[in-house]
């Protein structure tokens, strides 16, 4: 059959396709749908992809054969039989729960402010405010507190029962960065308890879990505390998995994760990696990149001390360089972020210029490597008007929404200290003071770990 203009249904279509997006590619298309041929085609296709009427008859008399050599004869090219293709389902919502312990309240010393329950508060309603905390994608959680069992798996019985007296009788300073309160018992179970909470909630089908721990625990040892760290809550939950695979733990507080990395020293099942602030004149004193493990667990403590001073750009090519290739080649079952805020450029702790896109973009880093499965533990951060939104950034990068916490460096970060920065630290102005970064260069502080590694690890040196 010829349309009203002398053309087969075959070359009506070729010159659809020829002037598609034309005036006169739109008439060609009025054309064919006037078509009966091209209508009965459509219908054929929606019923199941049968090219014409002559193939269904044929298929009803059992001849499909003969009626597929019948439209050939016609002179019609034999349509394309699209197969029905189920629709592309969306990308499922990603789930993240977040645990708290209203038991941190208790954990609280006048004398030492910087370190106030203000801290879990501020983080809290800000996800409230921003509406971050609406299910299904993002539930917050009570947890269930720890038990004394649970912290003698990483730390000696002595040093347990000795903060357990000490609470009990009504606590008080244990150095100049760390105190024990009344509460501050009950404060730690619930907060080892938020850590174990976060792994069992990975069980359970989250992709995520965040632990709101207070008081933190990435500087507490075996049988040590410091930096406002009591107990180690990503320890206690990092001993917990390694019995079902290898664990990986990742540091990106502004100090280096010197408790974790005692704990696990000579653990090769447990891989601790921490980008920290050069820690030659800043706490925790240790950190350095010669810091590798011993004996079997050689190699797998891994340690970046960044230059003071150092920013979104800095950090992100540490990242790059040296974390992403080892998590590759280590390739962990589980992954725990201990995430503290205080690298920050308005912290009042810490000496670096990270800005809420660079968390942002070390969370995007991270779910490249892993989309899924992983927790987060509540470390540094002490700026109570910058912790939250912070923690804002990092729920919208795990739930993959905008940053909702876009801010830039101030000019004035570059030479002295952020006046912000130093809000609630009364007296302590200084300890974090903000420079441009000098001294030893990132490039050669890379070179310094990859060296330390060698035979470790496959890094360019």
């Amino acid at each position: 059959m010829k349309s009203e203009k002398g053309l087969s249904l075959q070359e009506l279509i070729q010159q659809l396709c020829e002037r598609v997006g034309s005036q006169e590619g739109a008439a060609k298309a009025e054309e064919l749908k006037a078509d009966p041929r091209f209508q009965k085609l459509i219908e054929a296709l929606l019923e199941g992809g049968e090219r014409s009427d002559v193939e269904r008859e044929a298929r009803d008399k059992g001849t499909r054969g003969q009626g597929d050599k019948e439209t050939r004869r016609q002179g019609d090219p034999l349509p394309i039989s699209l197969s029905p293709h189920p629709p592309i389902p969306p990308s499922p919502p990603r789930r993240l729960a977040v645990f708290y312990s209203p038991e941190h309240e208790g954990h609280i010393s006048d004398e030492y402010p910087v370190e106030a329950p203000q801290r879990v508060e501020a983080i809290l309603s800000t996800l409230r405010q921003k509406r971050l905390l609406d299910e299904p994608s993002c539930t917050l959680q009570v947890a269930s507190p720890a038990t004394t069992e649970d912290l003698t798996t990483v730390h000696r019985q002595a040093y347990v029962d000795f903060v357990r007296r000490y609470a009990a009788k009504g606590g008080g300073g244990l150095s100049r960065n760390t105190y024990v309160a009344r509460g501050s018992w009950e404060a730690a179970l619930g907060a080892a308890g938020c850590a174990l909470a976060a792994g069992e909630a990975l069980r359970q089908g989250y992709d995520f879990a965040w632990a709101l721990t207070r008081p933190a625990g990435h500087h507490a040892g075996p049988d040590f505390h410091g930096g406002f760290c009591l107990f180690n809550n990503a320890a206690i939950l990092a001993h917990r998995l390694r019995e079902e695979g290898k664990v990986m733990v990742l540091n990106w507080d502004v100090h280096a994760s010197n408790g974790t990395k005692r704990i696990f020293y000579g653990d090769p099942q447990v891989l601790t990696v921490s980008l920290h602030q050069d820690p030659t004149h800043f706490f925790p004193r240790e950190g350095f990149a010669e810091e590798i493990g011993a004996g079997a667990g050689k190699g797998y403590s891994v340690n970046v001390p960044l230059p003071p001073g150092s920013g979104d750009e800095r950090y992100l090519a540490a990242f790059a360089a040296i974390v992403e290739p080892i998590f590759r080649q280590f390739a962990p079952d589980w992954l725990i972020v201990e995430c503290g805020f205080d690298a920050h450029h308005q912290d009042p702790l810490g000496g670096q210029k990270l800005t809420s896109q660079g968390y942002y973009q070390m969370a995007e880093r991270l779910l490249g490597l892993r989309p899924t499965g992983i927790v987060f533990t509540l470390e540094g951060g002490y700026n109570v008007n910058t912790i939250g939104p912070l923690a804002s950034t990092l729920v919208c990068a795990l739930l993959g929404e905008a940053n909702s916490f876009p801010d830039e460096l101030p000019r004035e970060a570059m030479g002295r200290g952020d006046a912000l920065s130093y809000s609630l630290v009364k007296g302590m102005k200084g300890v974090g003071e903000k420079r441009s970064p000098g001294g030893v260069s990132l490039e050669k502080v890379i070179q310094e770990v990859r060296q330390a590694l060698r035979g470790h690890w496959q890094l360019l040196v």
